[in-house]
């Protein structure tokens, strides 16, 4: 004869299995998808530094060769949001945000030096240092709003 008490499981033990499966489940997806959110992060993030990167050493080398700047653009404290104009080897060039975008203008040929720009500013100190202020801003996979500010300081030659 044969012991119907040894054929299976208790309800009392299956419902142990799954709760016990259920925790151990919940916890590696957590780790998972935080391994996933850290991911999209970073990857984003150097996205808009690399972007904002490649704008402001661009401005800045243009800069430091410029011969005269657009004083006129300047209000009185100095400030000039999202719009600089200078003399570069006998050509005007300017620099601006259109639409997120890091735009240069020069002889009416229009670049886009880079994008998700959110805020462009440009401070003038005693007439030659120039001080450039450049933020970004780019949402992730995963809808998550990610800001990044660069501010740099150029000695004008003029």
């Amino acid at each position: 004869m044969t012991n119907c008490k040894s054929a299976g499981f208790t309800l009392v033990e299956i419902i142990f299995v799954v709760f016990f499966s259920t925790i151990i489940l919940g916890m590696m997806w957590s780790i998972l998808s935080t391994g996933r959110d850290t991911y999209y992060t970073a990857d984003t993030k150097i996205e808009i530094q690399d972007n904002l990167r490649l704008g402001m050493d661009r401005m800045i080398k243009e800069l430091r060769e410029a011969s005269s700047i657009d004083g006129t653009i300047f209000d009185a404290s100095g400030i000039s949001d999202d719009f600089l104009r200078f003399t570069l080897d006998g050509n005007t060039v300017e620099y601006s945000r259109v639409n997120n975008q890091l735009i240069r203008t020069e002889s009416g040929n229009t670049d886009i030096l880079a994008n998700n720009i959110n805020s462009l500013r440009f401070t003038l100190f005693g007439g030659n240092m120039l001080e450039i202020d450049l933020g970004g801003r780019k949402i992730t996979a995963l809808r998550r709003q990610l800001n990044f500010n660069l501010t740099s300081r150029v000695v004008l030659r003029n």
